[in-house]
């Protein structure tokens, strides 16, 4: 096994842990609920129940229940409003959002979510949060606007990240270290654009000012990449590496990154040493 594939393991997230923790808290809703709650036999795991139920519980007096246990979890709350604003941005129509909007109301988090011609605003307990539709910054793309209209948008931010950096070379490429449901890490890429300090994630199709958007996600940057350099930087990263060809490209770059990181090594990349074992 490559060093760096040794580091994904220990840092990505855990879906079996993840889930072991929303099965304790389902448990304990369940035992504690007036309720009784039937969920589709083709739902398996614990996360995607909890999860519905929180979406089903936010009109109903249950939802604080659901709320208290959350948080004694170590939930983490600011998952609420990126839900909001990933629940916005599959809207087909916009305009037509009564119904999100004042369903992420009864969470204890969110305050009010606006919306002032293009931008939405988010008042919550962790600050304000302002973001625009990628499809509206982006328009003039119409190859990315054709993506984003076609493609599953969710849990691919690796991919979508380095679809963009062939269309805007003066942009930038993150890859990231953010915070999962409990607090725990997870690699997340996204687009940054210098010009005007934003930040473009196609996984909840929005742009967002940066310092919001570190706010938000509270990312610990691990590769910064100009992205007319990413193919540079993805060849070194293959010869010095010998990570699955499963993982996505960004996700490879930075995990060389980290493993360089990892060693205290700084200097250029195509001086780096190989984090390849050796084959006796």
């Amino acid at each position: 096994m490559d060093l760096c594939e040794q580091i994904l393991k220990k840092n990505d997230y855990n879906t079996i842990i993840t889930d072991l923790k929303f099965n304790q808290l389902l448990q304990e809703f369940l035992k504690n609920s007036k309720n009784e709650f039937l969920f589709n036999d083709s739902i398996i795991s614990s996360t995607e129940k909890v999860l519905m139920l929180k979406d089903y519980l936010y009109s109903s007096k249950e939802v604080n229940l659901l709320f208290a246990l959350l948080l004694k979890h170590h939930y983490n709350m600011r998952e609420e409003i990126k839900d909001a604003i990933h629940e916005l941005g599959k809207l087909r129509n916009p305009i037509i959002n009564k119904a999100v909007i004042k369903k992420f109301l009864h969470s204890p988090v969110i305050q009010d979510i606006t919306l002032n011609q293009k931008t939405y605003t988010i008042t919550s307990l962790y600050g304000t949060f302002s973001f625009t539709y990628a499809t509206n910054y982006l328009k003039k793309q119409k190859e990315i606007i054709h993506y984003i209209k076609t493609e599953r948008l969710s849990q691919r931010c690796h991919e979508h990240t380095y679809f963009i950096s062939k269309k805007f070379p003066e942009f930038y490429s993150i890859t990231a270290h953010c915070l999962d449901y409990f607090c725990n890490n997870y690699y997340h890429s996204y687009t940054y654009n210098q010009s005007d300090d934003s930040i473009i994630d196609l996984c909840g199709n929005f742009v967002m000012e940066k310092q919001q958007y570190d706010r938000l996600y509270k990312p610990k940057e691990i590769s910064i990449i100009l992205n007319r350099e990413v193919e540079k930087e993805l060849a070194i990263t293959l010869e010095k590496t010998d990570l699955p060809k499963r993982l996505c490209k960004l996700l490879k770059i930075s995990l060389y990154k980290e493993y360089l990181q990892f060693l205290s090594y700084y200097g250029p990349l195509e001086q780096a040493p190989p984090s390849k074992l050796l084959k006796k």
